[in-house]
């Protein structure tokens, strides 16, 4: 994983983001990020059931 999650889309009023930190060994976990308060919120991880 780089240091730095990666931006895949942004509200058009740029307070949100929706981010995915990627690992080279595990899952791909996605986060809404709120630009204001600097908070990430998990969403979600592509790992199977």
């Amino acid at each position: 994983m780089d240091d730095e999650p990666e931006l895949l889309f942004q509200c058009l009023d740029d307070k949100r983001w929706l981010v995915a930190y990627i690992w080279d060994n595990g899952p791909t976990a996605y986060s809404l990020y709120h630009r204001n308060g600097k908070i990430a919120e998990f969403s979600f991880s592509d790992s199977p059931s």
